[in-house]
């Protein structure tokens, strides 16, 4: 069975506009006979709306068409995120021709796919930064939150040099904490895997977020420090999304996205691949399970 997969689409973000045009048509030109294509989070932002305009771009791709939710995609104005994954984004995908594999996994012949949005529990936080824990909750770090700093006794002024904001703390309301998250996403997670096992002979796992520590990139982008991209880190993923996957034998591959680089590895006999689309590089697998 042929694969195509790819994430990062940000269709709501000018710099990614055009090339997101341009890799849905060559993936419908070029990848057409596929059997699947998989779409692994972060279409959209604010305007859910985008999320079909995105979609719609691969109208004319003839085979199964499966998606995951992104974090991007939960932005809202409003305390509405919990249900833009529950309701709306399954809706919109179903209206495209999409399977949202969030809400439950799908058979195609005999292979089976099951997915999440995955999110993060700061399990994947760099320790030996000695940020507190209340900074990784509020997503904000010491740099860039004065009121949290009032106690100064753990934070050190090499602490408050780091500047950077994870902004799900402004845009995501999903009215639990975020490792609390994570393990409702992590628990449906395994009923899914253990519902559609019995049926098929391989398993391709999908998460926006990054499944395993190893799979988050060490090297900081372009213009953040070391240490900045280290307390971004804590937000790239969860290991109960691969200790969840790696409960199911027949869980051979996984595919991610979310950090914008690329990579692939083996991790307990299972290939990892992140995708690695980022805004003004957008990038496709091709996979034959």
């Amino acid at each position: 069975m042929k694969i195509i997969a790819t994430a990062d689409l940000h269709y709501d973000n000018p710099r990614s506009v055009l090339h997101t045009r341009r890799i849905a048509e060559r993936i419908v030109r070029e990848h057409g006979e596929a059997e699947v294509l998989i779409v692994a989070g972060d279409l959209c932002g604010l305007d859910l709306s985008v999320m079909d305009d995105c979609l719609m771009l691969f109208d004319d791709f003839a085979g199964r068409k499966l998606m995951v939710a992104g974090n991007h995609d939960l932005w809202s104005t409003h305390a509405d995120s919990f249900e833009r994954y529950e309701k709306h984004i399954p809706r919109i995908a179903a209206d495209r021709g999409f399977t949202c594999l969030d809400a439950g996994p799908v058979l195609v012949g005999d292979v089976g796919f099951a997915g999440t949005i995955g999110w993060y529990d700061y399990s994947f936080r760099d320790k030996a930064l000695g940020v507190p824990m209340r900074f990784y909750e509020a997503k904000t770090s010491p740099g860039a939150a004065r009121a949290l700093c009032s106690r100064a006794d753990d934070v050190p002024e090499a602490l408050r040099e780091i500047t950077v904001r994870w902004m799900d703390g402004r845009w995501v309301h999903l009215g639990m904490s975020d490792p609390e998250f994570t393990e409702l996403l992590c628990d449906r997670l395994a009923e899914h895997l253990a519902a559609i096992a019995p049926n098929c002979r391989t398993i391709v796992g999908v998460s926006h977020h990054v499944p395993f520590r190893r799979t988050c990139p060490e090297k900081p982008l372009r213009r953040i420090s070391k240490a900045s991209w280290a307390f971004t880190t804590a937000f790239m993923g969860s290991g109960r999304i691969g200790e969840t996957f790696a409960a199911e034998p027949k869980v051979r591959t996984i595919l991610c996205g979310h950090t914008h680089m690329p990579s692939r590895m083996e991790i307990g006999g299972v290939d990892v691949i992140d995708i690695g689309s980022s805004y003004t590089h957008k990038r496709f697998v091709e996979l034959d399970v």
